[in-house]
């Protein structure tokens, strides 16, 4: 007996509408991937900026050299980690274009 041919235009208008819509909810993912690296970006500058002033007033306005090697102590380490937390950044962001690349993506962001 032989198979409706409608049938199978069915189908494969289907797959195609499945896979578009895997390929959009991919694009998305990828999107929300991006954010979230900003955000965690943002994250360091505003503790590295917090540790920063901290330190800084420490050394301005208490007395003795413990405050001032410790505020200068804290300026350092918030130094340290704004530079992990670029340096963690664009690690992520040159990992999400290499699986981007592999992806066939060649939109460049």
């Amino acid at each position: 007996m032989p198979e409706n041919p409608r049938v199978g235009r069915q189908e494969g208008a289907l797959a195609v509408e499945r896979t578009d819509l895997a390929v959009e909810r991919t694009d998305l993912a990828m999107e929300r991937t991006v954010l979230a690296v900003e955000r965690t970006l943002l994250a360091y500058l505003r503790t590295a900026l917090a540790g920063v002033a901290v330190g800084g007033s420490s050394m301005t306005f208490l007395e003795g050299s413990a405050a001032f090697y410790g505020g200068a102590a804290f300026v350092g380490v918030s130094a340290l980690l704004l530079a992990f937390g670029v340096a963690r950044a664009v690690v992520v962001t040159r990992r999400m274009r290499r699986s981007r690349r592999a992806a066939g993506d060649d939109s460049g962001e």
